[in-house]
């Protein structure tokens, strides 16, 4: 029954109680093409970046948990979020420019106007377009 299933999920080929067949969805690659890997970036924009900062006047989740552990140096928030959002499978290149960008992030915030909660959120979102997510 399309009526139940969340818009979003329909575009990216996983309409909720509706698999292709008994089997349920292939594992892997098999779901991901050119459409759906487009809709699940835009699913991820629309989630991690145009979200609304705070919440109940409280910093978005991923902030909260980040001063919570303590976390501030790049190279640790980094490892932080690819442990919980890809396991760890970035490969040595990845992990430097990801480090590099929120160094760079963490510099321009003042000047910028953007806050840390929004550049720790656009990490999390490059992260999550990486390879290792989508086939996570």
């Amino acid at each position: 029954n399309r009526s139940i299933s969340a818009p979003a999920l329909v575009k990216m080929g996983q309409e909720l109680l509706n698999p292709p067949n008994v089997k349920g969805w292939e594992g892997g690659a098999a779901w991901i093409n050119s459409v759906t890997l487009m809709e699940r970036m835009n699913f991820l924009n629309d989630i991690m970046l145009r979200s609304p900062v705070k919440v109940q006047g409280r910093d978005h989740l991923l902030l909260q948990r980040l001063k919570n552990r303590n976390l501030k140096a790049p190279d640790e928030v980094v490892a932080y979020l690819s442990r919980g959002i890809i396991q760890d499978a970035l490969s040595e290149a990845q992990r430097l420019q990801l480090e590099a960008y929120f160094t760079d992030a963490l510099k321009q915030v003042s000047a910028s106007g953007e806050s840390v909660d929004y550049k720790l959120r656009r990490l999390a979102y490059m992260i999550m377009t990486l390879p290792a997510y989508q086939l996570a």
